[in-house]
């Protein structure tokens, strides 16, 4: 698929009839001779539409994406190499045929350059939110606050509220800074002994 315009000099040379045989023949002799000939010609430019599958308001996340990288140019190979996946994973995700994973969105958070998701308003989906800019998945987040990860599922549902040391420390997750979460959430494939996991812990019981 053309995506670019692309535009051409066509010269204008003399009809070969009977009468302008004589001058078209005089304009090819000249220029085989190494003389620059200013003729006369008409630039065509020819564009392409934009494709139909390129959403102008995108709803799901692959048509952002697609959006994304039509407005930029990019070839879907050239977007995978920047995301850090394979082409074949790149247009699964503009299908919608596939959801990255949470780990994934801070470099498509980056990419976009601006979240695509609606604007969070209830206590879960600021949870939600957070964690997604961040990357970090929820069992990591769990471990992080010292709750069960089927606890953290339900606040981020809406279906139950974090009450005293959670509620601090849920407060402490939505207005840390993203170096100050990565200071005490364990990174993947990263052990921890329950004496380093205790001090990396948050102090639920801290003044907001």
């Amino acid at each position: 698929m053309v995506e670019n315009a692309a535009c051409i000099k066509v010269v204008a040379l003399p009809k070969t009839d009977s009468r302008s045989a004589t001058q078209g023949q005089f304009a090819i002799a000249t220029l085989s001779q190494g003389f620059i000939a200013f003729l006369p010609y008409k630039l065509w430019c020819i564009t392409a539409s934009k494709p139909q599958h390129v959403s102008s308001k995108p709803k799901t996340l692959g048509e952002h994406l697609r959006k994304r990288r039509w407005e930029g140019k990019w070839q879907q190979k050239e977007v995978a190499l920047r995301l850090g996946v394979n082409q074949w994973t790149l247009i699964g995700w503009e299908t919608d045929r596939s959801m990255p994973s949470v780990r994934m969105f801070p470099k498509i958070l980056d990419f976009l350059k601006y979240d695509p998701f609606p604007e969070p308003v209830t206590l879960g989906e600021r949870i939600v939110a957070k964690r997604r800019s961040l990357g970090i998945a929820r069992k990591r987040l769990a471990w992080a606050l010292g709750v069960d990860e089927n606890a953290l599922q339900a606040w981020e549902g809406d279906q139950k509220l974090p009450a005293g040391e959670h509620r601090n420390a849920i407060k402490w997750f939505l207005a840390a800074s993203p170096n100050a979460v990565d200071a005490i959430v364990p990174q993947p494939g990263r052990r921890h002994t329950f004496g380093n996991a205790a001090r990396r812990r948050p102090s639920h019981r801290a003044t907001f």
